[in-house]
């Protein structure tokens, strides 16, 4: 109404609800177990992802791996929870950073945790490991319904209606075949590509060299 936009703002809220309401209905069609989710929204220090994120894996038909609720604060975390986490999927957003540096920070902080190639994300193949930029997840807002379309790509990428799978666009995921385990911290970055073939929003180049530009 301060605006005088109020046709305008009306048509946008209820394209959104329209949009949360294919979400709904997909997971409404999913296997009864759901996975457990894990999302870290720094990993130096340890922070686990709250405010509107644990509802944000609720919808993309996912279980908080670490018990966060809606409306949870940001918490830090201690390595051992995650170790014990069980999580089936790891999300990490680190906060202002690009996926490609996100995966850097995973690199650095992370792949030589004791616990870390144990966890059922890791042991899985292909390993379910994603890095997402902040800027659909970060912000209070309607990306965060771009954010929970692109969760439902990834924690579900064979129930995803056809039209929602471009959602993982920009997102970069662990690329590991049976067996292969990366040695060193540069060899596990390099293992990140992009969740879509041919995805001009990934950029590769900058997780291997821990720049991105944030555009």
């Amino acid at each position: 109404d301060a605006l005088g936009e109020r046709t305008c703002a009306a048509a946008a809220a209820s394209s959104l609800r329209v949009r949360l309401s294919a979400i709904a209905a997909a997971v409404a069609l999913l296997p009864s177990q759901r996975p457990r989710v894990l999302g870290l929204e720094s990993v130096c220090p340890l922070v686990a992802s709250g405010m509107w994120l644990p509802d944000m894996r609720q919808r993309a038909g996912g279980i908080d791996a670490l018990g966060g609720q809606p409306g949870d604060r940001p918490a830090r975390v201690e390595w051992e929870a995650i170790a014990a986490s069980a999580a089936d999927v790891i999300v990490i957003c680190c906060c202002g950073r690009t996926a490609a540096e996100a995966v850097q920070e995973i690199a650095l902080h992370l792949f030589h945790r004791p616990g870390f190639w144990q966890l059922p994300a890791l042991v899985a193949r292909p390993p379910r490991l994603f890095a997402v930029s902040h800027e659909h997840f970060s912000r209070p807002g309607p990306r965060l319904v771009d954010g929970t379309e692109t969760l439902l790509a990834l924690l579900h990428p064979h129930c995803t209606p056809a039209h929602l799978q471009r959602a993982a666009a920009g997102v970069l995921a662990l690329r590991l075949e049976e067996g292969e385990r990366p040695g060193t911290k540069e060899e596990f970055a390099s293992a990140f590509s992009p969740v879509l073939p041919n995805d001009n929003q990934a950029d590769t180049g900058a997780a291997d060299t821990g720049r991105a530009d944030t555009g």
